[in-house]
């Protein structure tokens, strides 16, 4: 039976080693700091501020991405260098919460205060709202009984539809809302501006909408940039600031600067609502090349894709030419494994119905996913002869789509040999974490000789 002071020591020693365990679940950046010869581009990444990340190249492959495949209105001028932030889109980090966040937070950890931005600062996010997106389910009915009064971008739009059909002759439109005005102020003069913004103060937007249906499709974006300055963020649409921004339909194809005023690529992917860390049941493994012949499917692979909804690393086998680099681990199992170059291998990625429309399939660069599944890291130019790769990050993009559900892209954006993050040597640890379906049994694999001290390979 055990004394007391057993008992008391085995409680002691039972809760270092948990709170050991725990400690190093929760500061993954710790753990990876103290690994030896990690890159710091990768112990810095969850901290490194999105305004910070490397500049991208202009390409042909990049406008046809975002322009032709993602629908996202995209120009840049070939070979010109593009900050981070112009190029990575809200929707490549909806899985790190930032489609949950509203502009009142973001601006808060900023220190913004938002009644000293324009709404001209952000007019492409205003672009995105209209009337009948503000009636839809993704609001909870919040603007259904609202009055105009209450939502002065929204009634100096009216206003400026009602001069339009006014100076084109359309007035046969106007007739349901002149009988609206009517009804709700005993006098109804569409001719008159002055006198129109108050008769519009205690209208509902539901019953404008249901007077003027067209309107509904009316994107606040067309307003004049005079116009916008004359309204603050906080005021322009009070409430909407602080709703999450996947409630306006397509905020996930923004840019990352579109939001700039409110300070968005200042934070770091650590900062969002699902911070960026490493996973749980990371592992660590030195970068190093194959002794053996590297064009036949090495079965132990350590990189594949995310093709389902659940997020899961899965593996593929290559079809042809393997090229891959060899993980040295201290761990057994994954001693010897192989990680696919990126830049030839691509595997079944992404999943939804925006995944089964994309051009060229659900396909996307062989990678892991040490970060989780919002950021896959790849290494690509894998080259023998120098004993290096290249280490790559890319992202899917994600929408949530209402009835339906959350569907992503490949991995792909900003391209698919992704940013450029730094070089790894042989003899540098990567971290990794195994796929669902990782097999530590392969026909064409024999245990390298010690998996606690590594070998050292010469390139053939």
């Amino acid at each position: 039976m055990m004394t007391f002071f057993g008992f008391k020591r085995w409680l002691i020693v039972s809760l270092t080693i948990c709170c050991w365990l725990f400690g190093s679940w929760l500061t993954p950046a710790t753990a990876l700091a103290n690994t030896p010869n990690i890159a710091k581009e990768l112990i810095n990444l969850p901290s490194l501020p999105l305004n910070q990340f490397p500049e991208i190249p202009c390409t042909s492959q990049l406008q046809t991405q975002f322009t032709q495949q993602a629908k996202i209105p995209f120009g840049c001028n070939l070979g010109e260098m593009l900050p981070a932030e112009k190029v990575l889109a809200i929707g490549n980090f909806a899985n790190l919460g930032l489609t949950q966040s509203n502009l009142a937070q973001i601006a808060n950890i900023n220190n913004i205060n938002l009644q000293q931005v324009g709404a001209d600062q952000l007019q492409k996010l205003y672009s995105l709202v209209t009337p009948n997106k503000l009636l839809g389910d993704r609001f909870n009915n919040l603007f259904q009984n609202k009055l105009l009064g209450d939502l002065p971008l929204v009634k100096e739009a009216l206003i400026q539809d009602i001069t339009s059909k006014i100076q084109l002759g359309d007035l046969s439109q106007l007739q349901p809302l002149n009988n609206l005005l009517q009804q709700a102020n005993g006098y109804a003069d569409l001719l008159n501006p002055e006198k129109l913004q108050q008769q519009l103060t205690n209208i509902a937007l539901d019953q404008v909408v249901a007077a003027l249906p067209d309107f509904g499709n009316f994107s606040l974006g067309n307003l004049s940039l005079d116009t916008l300055k004359n309204f603050n963020v906080n005021d322009a649409i009070p409430g909407l600031v602080d709703q999450a921004l996947g409630s306006i339909p397509g905020v996930e194809s923004l840019m990352i600067g579109d939001l700039g005023a409110i300070g968005l690529p200042n934070l770091s992917l650590s900062q969002l609502p699902n911070p960026l860390s490493l996973v749980a049941g990371i592992n660590f493994g030195q970068f190093d090349l194959p002794l053996s012949n590297n064009e036949r499917d090495p079965g132990r692979q350590l990189s594949g894709g995310l093709p389902e909804a659940d997020y899961q690393l899965r593996k593929q086998k290559c079809s042809d030419k393997c090229k891959f680099a060899e993980i040295i681990s201290p761990n057994p199992t994954y001693h010897g494994a192989a990680w696919m170059d990126g830049g030839e291998h691509w595997v079944p990625d992404g999943f939804g119905i925006v995944c089964w429309a994309w051009p060229g399939g659900c396909k996307g660069p062989a990678g892991n996913h040490p970060f989780g599944k919002t950021v896959r890291v790849l290494l690509t130019n894998i080259d023998a002869s120098a004993g290096t790769a290249q280490v790559s990050l890319t992202f899917p993009i994600c929408w949530d789509v209402f009835l339906v559900g959350t569907t992503c892209t490949p991995a792909i954006f900003p391209i698919p040999s992704g940013i450029p993050i730094y070089t790894v040597h042989e003899g540098d640890w990567l971290p990794f974490v195994a796929p669902v379906n990782y097999s530590n049994q392969n026909a064409n694999w024999s245990p390298p000789n010690s998996p606690d001290k590594p070998i050292s390979r010469s390139i053939a």
